[in-house]
């Protein structure tokens, strides 16, 4: 007859096993296990089993993580501005410098030709008071008409003589009556030399009276005049008639020396 054995009981299992190990001790439960290199991949690995223990403190990169997963760092505050301490103060002069000394002086030029400019010498008279001849058929000076330009040492020129005025020619009857001015340069008749064939102004055939008062003007000229002073006078005379008046106020007389 054969006998049956039952099988023990769970809880009879694990309560001899756990005796087993207490008796034993460590040295019972560990167990030396070698694996083979590279055996143990992504594969052998449950979900979680890699933990904060089982990572090398300072062992992984930034690469080791997903885009986006590390948060990025926080801007630090700006610190105040510095304080700027007060201006100290100024220092002393310094020490002025020695003067240098003067250059030479560079040797004074050659003295240019006298009369290089164009113009050598202006002079003028001017009148005011009405100046009256009657008859005169010889030319006589113009009062007060006269003045002088000087041509620089080394020089010639020519002078150039202007008489301008207020004038009234008339009386004496004569149909061809007139007042005649001539310029003299040291005495001679500036150009055009024309004597008593020049009408500085006219009695219109008699016609005008001591009130026809008109304005006219007369230029001469001397040409090659050389060095020195030279006295410019003008003159007047009454022409075709004993009666015949002038009278010349407000006058001016401009001579010039120039160039030629």
């Amino acid at each position: 007859m054969r006998r049956h054995l039952r099988k023990p009981a769970p809880a009879t299992v694990i309560a001899s096993a756990a005796l087993l190990v207490a008796l034993g001790g460590t040295g019972v439960a560990a167990v030396a296990v070698t694996l083979p290199a590279n055996s143990v991949g992504t594969a052998q690995l449950q979900a979680n089993a890699v933990n904060s223990s089982k990572v090398q403190d300072f062992s992984l990169k930034k690469t080791d993580f997903v885009p986006g997963q590390l948060p990025a760092g926080k801007t630090g505050k700006t610190g105040p501005a510095g304080h700027v301490g007060p201006t100290g103060p100024a220092g002393p002069a310094g020490t002025p410098g020695t003067p240098g000394t003067p250059g030479t002086a560079g040797a004074t030029g050659a003295t240019g030709p006298a009369g290089s400019g164009a113009t050598l010498d202006t002079k003028f008279a001017t009148g005011t008071a009405a100046a009256i001849s009657t008859g005169n058929s010889a030319f006589s000076d113009v009062p007060g008409a006269t003045t002088s330009v000087t041509v620089p040492a080394g020089a010639t020129a020519n002078i150039v003589a202007t008489f301008t005025g207020e004038s009234a020619c008339y009386g004496g009857g004569a149909v061809n009556g007139y007042c005649s001015v001539r310029i003299l340069v040291d005495g001679s008749e500036a150009t055009p030399v024309v004597g008593t064939d020049f009408a500085f102004d006219s009695t219109n055939g008699g016609t005008e009276t001591f009130s026809s008062w008109e304005s006219h003007s007369v230029t001469r000229i001397a040409t090659n005049v050389p060095a020195g002073s030279h006295t410019v006078t003008v003159q007047d005379a009454q022409i075709d008639g004993a009666g015949v008046t002038w009278r010349i106020d407000d006058w001016t007389l401009v001579a010039t020396a120039v160039k030629p």
